[in-house]
């Protein structure tokens, strides 16, 4: 578990947290990845000191490129300016809403 926790560190994320939707390349990036990545950085918390602070980016992150600025998150981004809006209730806000509360939490 530990050694596949690590290729998923090393391999799925940017230096600047935004999440990998695939090992060889970046997109398109949807809000499922985003929240995931917070919720497993946080389960490795007790394993990786470092994870809560990549947690945190993935959040800053998300919040900035998936967010729209009404409070509700994207579906799906494809490309810096192809964005699809749709605010899925199950796939994107309960997941981001549950990753971020656990996130909190966690600080």
């Amino acid at each position: 578990m530990n050694r596949g926790y690590e290729y998923w560190k090393r391999t799925f994320f940017l230096e600047n947290g935004t999440p990998r939707y695939y090992s060889h390349k970046t997109l398109p990036i949807d809000i499922q990845c985003c929240s995931q990545a917070i919720d497993t950085l946080i389960f490795f918390r007790d394993r990786d000191p470092e994870s809560i602070d990549l947690a945190v980016k993935v959040a800053e992150w998300t919040i900035r490129y998936m967010q729209d600025t009404t409070g509700y998150f994207y579906y799906r981004r494809y490309s810096p300016w192809l964005v699809n809006k749709t605010a899925t209730l199950h796939w994107g806000q309960a997941t981001m809403l549950s990753a971020l509360a656990r996130l909190y939490n966690a600080l």
